[in-house]
């Protein structure tokens, strides 16, 4: 469940060791987590709703989706159950509705409980703009958040849903070849442009990236071409109208004229709040949409990603935290480092790891052999080759009897001992027994786990298996085509 939404900054109240994430700032109540438990402030950062719930999201329209004993129901701004808690997974609500999920079936309720959808869908799909790809006999459609079906499930594919158009595939097999051809359909689920292209990404500026003869152009929404086929690789405009573009073994920006708007790099990324990070002669920096240099070229490797504004770098086999501006936020002093979780990074120093805020101050002392990330105040840390996990303050919290341990998800976390894998929940308590191999993602109310008998299955929180996994086509309706495990 996603917690954080960044019109209020993070906040931790160390003399009572309260997290408040950043929520937004019109709601009355702030979501806030101690010691693995989640709860809800005021704006003055004083308790309303006590620490009791293992998931949690921000109050929407409100209510707030939480869950007590894996199950998920909804709360007002007095703590009173409204929804009960019944539901193996929830969303927040947004315009009346939210999805739940329960007894292996995804719908929609609304603000009173009652479903609101007519088609209960066993895969999770997500919707953008009140559409969301479904899966039918191995075939794809759209359905709106009532459960209509408004485009039937005929595609092999949908790659992309934008400006009205909808990007869609079908897949031939002969033999050992796979001849695969795109095209848009409009919202009637009439063909606007053939099905005649190799690849096709979503339309953007009025243009789309669409592949031919192994080469790669834009089209415009009457399929005429409008930036000749000359690419070996192209995604759609983004950031300052530019288009990610690959020319040789190149990368650079083209502009909507399809000019190239400044010289190519060894390698780019998307733009991503206006930068771009960027290789050029085996060091990396950051590029804006101007072109011009933000961070310079120095580091040897840099993840600019910059989630929560920062991204790390590597320099001469040292690693550091830097913002978008370029100024040093965590010196670049160490052998490795994490990303920032709850106010937190953890980083290793001279082989022991511990954690640092964002001043670059040591916050919990570098004394781990391993160090995971802060989620609920609870953290996954080794000492003397054993895992268990320690609050905010570095303090223990669930016993180190772990030979393996990973951060908790939705109130539960995965733990091993003999090489076996099962889940525990915040206070430590194995609810789902050991019994796997493997761990995969977990996602929407159910976790992906290997058997010992090497079966890939699902679970819910429960830990009831769902299915076993099968690899399937899929495109989601933000993305381009890919796969996607079920």
């Amino acid at each position: 469940m996603m917690h954080n939404s960044q019109a209020v900054r993070d906040f931790y109240d160390e003399a009572n060791n309260i997290f408040v994430y950043g929520c937004q700032s019109q709601n009355e109540l702030w979501l806030a987590s101690r010691n693995g438990k989640y709860g809800y402030v005021n704006q003055l950062y004083d308790l309303v709703i006590d620490f009791k719930y293992e998931d949690a999201a921000p109050f929407s329209e409100g209510l707030a989706a939480v869950s007590v004993n894996n199950q998920y129901g909804y709360i007002d701004k007095h703590g009173n159950e409204v929804i009960a808690f019944k539901f193996d997974y929830a969303e927040s609500f947004k315009d009346g509705q939210a999805l739940v999920f329960d007894n292996f079936r995804y719908y929609f309720i609304n603000v009173s409980g009652a479903v609101v959808s007519t088609y209960k869908l066993q895969s999770y799909v997500e919707f953008t703009d009140g559409l969301a790809i479904f899966e039918k006999n191995e075939k794809y459609g759209l359905i709106n958040q009532s459960g209509d079906i408004i485009i039937a499930a005929k595609y092999d594919g949908i790659t992309s849903f934008a400006e009205g158009l909808i990007g869609v595939q079908t897949i031939k097999y002969d033999k050992d070849d796979v001849d695969i051809l795109c095209g848009y359909i409009g919202l009637d689920g009439e063909t606007v442009i053939p099905l005649e292209y190799e690849n096709g990404y979503a339309f953007s500026q009025g243009l789309a990236p669409v592949k031919k003869q192994g080469k790669f152009g834009f089209i415009n929404r009457k399929n005429e071409v409008v930036i000749p086929f000359k690419f070996d690789h192209a995604n759609a405009f983004s950031d300052g109208n530019l288009a990610r573009v690959e020319v040789g073994n190149q990368w650079g920006f083209i502009d909507l004229n399809g000019e190239l708007a400044f010289p190519l790099y060894d390698n780019v990324s998307l733009f991503r709040h206006g930068l771009s990070s960027v290789r050029k002669q085996g060091k990396s920096g950051v590029i804006n949409t101007a072109g011009d240099t933000v961070i310079a070229f120095e580091f040897d490797i840099a993840y600019f990603d910059f989630i929560d504004g920062l991204a790390r770098v590597n320099k001469e086999g040292k690693w550091g935290v830097f913002d978008t501006q370029g100024n040093t936020i965590i010196p670049i002093e160490h052998d490795e480092i994490g990303y920032f979780s709850e106010g937190l990074i953890a980083a290793n120093k001279n082989g022991n790891w511990g954690y640092l805020d964002h001043q670059g101050n040591v916050v919990i002392a570098f004394d781990y052999q391993s160090a995971g990330a802060f989620v609920a105040g609870l953290a996954p840390v080794q000492i003397n080759d054993k895992y268990g996990f320690i609050n905010r303050k570095g303090e223990q919290f669930i016993g180190f009897v772990y030979d393996m341990a990973y951060c908790f998800e939705n109130g539960l976390a995965a733990v091993e001992q003999e090489g076996i894998l099962g889940f525990i929940n915040t206070s430590g308590k194995l609810v789902i027994p050991y019994r796997f191999y493997m761990v995969g993602r977990q996602s929407y109310g159910l976790i992906q786990v290997k058997t010992l008998d090497g079966d890939w299955i699902k679970l819910n929180f429960q830990g009831h298996t769902m299915t076993t996994i099968k690899t399937q086509a899929f495109c989601s309706i933000h993305s381009l085509l890919g796969l996607k495990i079920y």
